[in-house]
């Protein structure tokens, strides 16, 4: 993409917010981001629905040029990048989805191929078993060249990135999908292994920088953690948990999902039974999963 076009694709995901289909209507419409851009400027652009209108104000209110160089200058002083839904380095699989990001903000980088990214999820609050589970299929995903995905959240997450971190001998050891900014690190007690993944790996969010958590945005968060992935791995989760809602999302998908089985007395083991008992693809070691991808 031409740099004066990338400014102003740029400029639509600064102050569009989270709607990359709106993205995509209002490009189709005016031709190109710079005329969306001029078009906002003159404020020409008809309102749909309430929403649309509050965007439609925020669009105008900063379509000049100062406002774009200032947040362009804001990320380069935080080492934040901009990945576009057209970028050869935009993840292949979640270009696939319905309501793709329409542009990730990134910390690290992202490499033009994700060699088998494989999300492993689960509870907050997980048990020793989980832990021990989720720290032994990540890690042995890991050595055998998977890039781990996760939410960067205590628990499971915490410990599967710490394990692809520790035993993974490839470019991108793992990937972690916030829902908060980028440059917002959530949970705070995780800045030393946010720092590392940023080294290591990469940090993604859809949201803006500077953009704090807020229970809304995982759900939406969720549905990247599944889109970047070529499978699920749920290793430990109650029924109803932000875990089971990414394993929806990666069934609504198609990705391939699996579950780590456990005691039918233990509440954290109920969403992945559940899964298995549906359909899911049983996973006792990393073997189960990499066979299945031959």
């Amino acid at each position: 993409m031409k740099e004066d076009m990338r400014r102003y694709n740029l400029w639509l995901a600064f102050t569009a917010g989270l709607r990359p289909m709106r993205h995509n209507e209002l490009i189709e419409e005016y031709g190109s981001a710079y005329d969306v851009f001029l078009a906002a400027a003159r404020g020409d652009i008809p309102s749909k629905t309430a929403a649309d209108g509050r965007m439609l104000a925020l669009m105008k209110a900063k379509a000049e040029e100062g406002y774009i160089d200032r947040c362009l200058e804001y990320l380069h002083n935080q080492n934040i990048s901009v990945v576009l839904f057209k970028d050869k380095n935009y993840p292949a699989l979640l270009r696939e989805i319905h309501s793709a990001p329409a542009a990730l903000f990134v910390k690290g980088r992202l490499p033009d191929k994700i060699r088998l990214p494989i999300a492993v999820i689960g509870s907050r609050r997980c048990s020793d078993y989980g832990r021990k589970a989720a720290e032994m299929i990540s890690g042995q995903l890991a050595e055998c060249g998977a890039c781990i995905v996760s939410g960067m959240a205590y628990g499971i997450d915490k410990v599967a990135a710490i394990a692809a971190l520790e035993r993974s001998k490839t470019e991108i050891p793992t990937i972690a999908v916030l829902g908060s900014g980028v440059d917002v690190v959530y949970p705070e007690e995780n800045r030393k292994l946010y720092d590392e993944i940023c080294d290591k790996g990469a940090v993604v969010s859809e949201s803006l920088p500077g953009t704090v958590p807020d229970s809304k945005h995982f759900p939406q968060r969720n549905r990247i953690i599944s889109g970047i992935s070529r499978g699920v791995v749920v290793a430990e989760a109650a029924i109803k948990s932000g875990t089971r809602i990414t394993a929806d999302f990666a069934l609504e998908q198609g990705r391939d999902v699996f579950a780590v089985p456990g005691s039918i007395y233990s509440p954290l083991s109920a969403a992945p039974n559940r899964l298995i008992f549906d359909g899911a693809n049983p996973a006792l070691s990393a073997w189960d999963i990499l066979e299945h991808y031959r």
